[in-house]
């Protein structure tokens, strides 16, 4: 099986993408022949739509390459460093990682119960949170990196 990463243009030909996708996938079975997995998320760089898709056939990249689409296949690295969360980052991503962290009791203090004047640290991956991610990881038999990558960010959001 193979994991696509499309970062989607946001044009009108994204829009024939992201409907091609979902037509391929729309009434296929899942058996080990047709495996696939739509993933949304957000580059914290451009700010630009990304896609992942898991499946066993080319018709997606053979889509791609065909129709000059409103999108690009990004590498395994630049997809981490697209959607990871790390020390410095800020946005609702970020707050939302620090609910989950406090949920499963490795971040001391709940995000939402910080006063308005503290908004900034309510939103902010400080030193903390990584090290609040980095005992999570530890204890979830993660590699240590105080990162938040896609695979923490799962294992952090199971029940």
């Amino acid at each position: 099986m193979t994991r696509l990463h499309i970062e989607l243009i946001e044009n009108e030909a994204s829009t024939k993408l992201i409907s091609k996708v979902l037509e391929m996938f729309r009434d296929r079975p899942r058996t080990n022949e047709s495996v696939y997995k739509l993933i949304d998320s957000k580059s914290k760089h451009t700010g630009k739509p990304i896609i992942s898709v898991e499946t066993d056939s080319n018709e997606i990249i053979d889509f791609l390459q065909n129709n000059h689409s409103g999108g690009r296949i990004l590498t395994n690295e630049e997809y981490e460093a697209h959607t990871s969360l790390s020390k410095g980052d800020k946005g609702s991503d970020v707050l939302s990682l620090k609910r989950n962290l406090y949920e499963k009791g490795y971040y001391h203090y709940n995000p939402d119960f910080l006063s308005y004047d503290l908004r900034d640290i309510k939103i902010t991956f400080d030193e903390d949170t990584e090290l609040a991610v980095k005992d999570f990881q530890r204890a979830n038999g993660l590699p240590v990196t105080g990162i938040a990558n896609e695979e923490t960010r799962e294992k952090l959001t199971e029940s």
